[in-house]
């Protein structure tokens, strides 16, 4: 018998009612479920539904299905690819476009049931690791699935970044900011910004810049095993940040230095059904 995780986004789930209903169908289909203690939030949950406390939920799970959205997936994908955890993910989809998600709210009934027969595929997503140095000390580490971006803190004003690969001048340039993602990242801010969409599986890092004020700041797409620094070499009076997969990690100083490396960690999605990358790209993005 498979030990399911659920992980409900309880603003994007008020009353948990597709959490509950997502339950009923995994119980149905012979798994255990477990339920983090401070995700209840009141609910009135089945008597078959076990709560276990979060972080350490994830011990001992099979897999876990996420109910919410693409940013409720990174979050749990922070827990999810600890060491010694490596739990696969599978994405509920409550939200507007839930690209990472492998299956829609009205999908559940027909899909959720091959999470616990096992009938499901398992993608590798690789990530990177964050640092920011500052003064010769490290101030700030972190590990992101889709992307860290370095962005301005005034409306009016640019930062200058100096970029390096593997300690060799890359790019300078001011502008609004600079993306650093993954493939998984790709199709995330950095596509929205210009960026190119790269398959999940390939094995690169893609730095799109935001609203550069040069003709010459492009994409670059990066091979994965080098380091990427970015140095910030001049800002207005308020300070820019450095954000990890859509959360604040630090505001950044001049003369602060961000480096982007490989990680070891992988984030594991699981896949239901048939549908491709480019399909899920014409569906989900086409339509949004």
């Amino acid at each position: 018998m498979k030990n399911i995780l659920l992980l409900p986004n309880t603003t994007k789930d008020p009353g948990l009612a597709h959490t509950r209903r997502g339950a009923d169908i995994l119980h149905r289909a012979g798994a255990r479920v477990y339920l983090p203690d401070d995700r209840a939030g009141g609910a009135c949950l089945p008597g078959y539904t076990a709560l276990t406390p979060y972080p350490a939920c994830f011990g001992g799970m099979d897999a876990a299905a996420v109910f919410g959205g693409d940013g409720t997936l990174l979050e749990a994908a922070a827990e999810a690819s600890l060491p010694g955890v490596d739990v696969p993910l599978l994405g509920v989809n409550l939200g507007a476009v839930g690209f990472m998600c492998g299956v829609e709210k009205d999908e559940m009934e027909q899909l959720l049931p091959l999470l616990v027969s096992g009938v499901y595929q398992v993608e590798k997503r690789m990530m990177i690791d964050v640092a920011v140095t500052r003064g010769g000390r490290a101030v700030f580490t972190g590990a992101a699935l889709n992307d860290a971006v370095v962005y301005k803190g005034e409306i009016t004003k640019t930062i200058r970044m100096d970029v390096t690969l593997d300690g060799g001048g890359l790019s300078a340039f001011s502008g609004d900011g600079l993306i650093i993602a993954t493939p998984t990242g790709s199709t995330a801010y950095s596509m929205a910004a210009g960026g190119p969409i790269i398959e999940p599986g390939a094995g690169c890092i893609v730095l799109t810049p935001i609203c550069a004020h040069t003709l010459y700041a492009k994409s670059h797409i990066l091979n994965p095993e080098g380091v990427i620094g970015v140095r910030i070499s001049g800002h207005g009076q308020k300070a820019p940040y450095l954000s990890i997969d859509g959360h604040d990690g630090v505001s950044l100083e001049q003369g602060d230095i961000v480096t982007v490396t490989r990680s070891a960690r992988v984030t594991r999605l699981i896949r239901l059904g048939e549908k491709t990358f480019y399909q899920r790209i014409s569906q989900k993005l086409s339509s949004y």
